[in-house]
């Protein structure tokens, strides 16, 4: 597939038959700036969209029929008093970075959890990955502080940057 950062990005909820794209998006990622350490499978995001709660969900980005990214929001608590608030995460395919795919990506999910009703989003991100938390920044995210050596990643501990942006 070419890649030409004129073509039209839409953006969509998923729906099972984009799992296994958002599997192989996601699975770029592993131990390298998410906490996980092993591959998740199609059937690990169709398990989410089976059981996804009211305030929850998954998007995928798209260029020519595609699947080129994804983004998710996802309960931040179990607990009721945390209702409002949710945890968000946007991941594109290695090779679409850098042509505004990502920022329509969050912008939507940003207007989608407005619709929600929700009220407070939180990112986590590796406190190395600085150009995940400008990213955010752009977005309206700010940063609450830093979780020093709370992973543990290929031998090392890893400090996560913690954003929050209040959806007004």
């Amino acid at each position: 597939m070419k890649n030409n950062s004129s073509s039209i990005c839409t953006v969509r909820v998923a729906d099972k038959a984009s799992t296994a794209a958002i599997a192989d998006i996601y699975n770029q990622y592993v131990g390298k700036t998410t906490m996980d350490l092993e591959d998740k499978s199609a059937d690990y995001f169709q398990t989410f969209i089976s059981h996804k709660g009211i305030r929850e969900n998954l998007y995928i980005a798209e260029v020519e029929r595609v699947v080129v990214g994804y983004g998710i929001i996802k309960q931040y608590s179990d607990r009721k008093g945390y209702q409002f608030a949710a945890e968000t995460s946007t991941y594109l395919d290695s090779a679409f970075t850098g042509r505004g795919i990502g920022s329509k990506l969050k912008e939507y999910i940003i207007g989608q959890a407005k619709a929600m009703g929700l009220k407070h989003l939180v990112a986590k991100i590796w406190a190395t990955n600085l150009g995940s938390i400008q990213f955010h920044e752009l977005h309206g995210y700010t940063v609450v502080g830093t979780q020093k050596q709370i992973g543990f990643v290929d031998g090392e501990w890893k400090d996560v940057t913690i954003m929050e942006c209040i959806v007004t």
